[in-house]
């Protein structure tokens, strides 16, 4: 199973909650999009520590986005200074809701190409990740936004069927 090969650690520990949840604690190999030389996403493994709770890895596994990657041929699309404040997950609608810091928006370079590699990293990261989630909406400092710099619509739920 994906989530079985997703544990690193010796003796990983893994349940499926009645909700549906999928419950990883240990070492978790993830994967981080960034943007390469040539525009395009490229995809970063890479682990983190889980506790098994979903909105805690989203949050962590995204604030990991805003950190530069270590190959000098990757970027990050995320701008400088951006956190994740808060993740929600609704298994009974397989969404769930991330709410960014300001600086998103605030300190966004602009232009549709950069506003498609922000929402490209976003959302091939939640997809690749975390697969039982179906819709993403991203709010900004709690409220929804109409685009991230003037061009690209973010006040909608995005399909993650676009990025798998």
């Amino acid at each position: 199973n994906w989530f079985l090969s997703s544990l690193s650690s010796a003796e990983p520990v893994v349940e499926i909650s009645s909700d549906g949840t999928i419950q990883k604690y240990g070492r978790r190999t993830i994967s981080l999009a960034y943007i390469d030389n040539y525009g395009s996403v490229s995809e970063h493994l890479t682990t983190i520590e889980s506790d098994g709770e979903l909105e805690a890895d989203l949050i962590a596994i995204l604030n990991s986005l805003t950190i530069e990657p270590e190959n000098e041929n990757l970027i990050t699309a995320i701008p400088i200074g951006t956190n994740v404040l808060a993740a929600f997950y609704d298994a009974n609608k397989k969404s769930a809701v991330i709410d960014f810091s300001t600086e998103l928006v605030s300190a966004h370079p602009g232009g549709t190409a950069a506003e498609h590699a922000t929402i490209d990293v976003i959302m091939t990261t939640v997809a690749r990740n975390f697969p039982e989630i179906d819709t993403c909406l991203l709010l900004v400092d709690k409220a929804q936004c109409e685009t991230l710099a003037g061009h690209i619509e973010i006040n909608r739920s995005f399909k993650m069927q676009e990025w798998r």
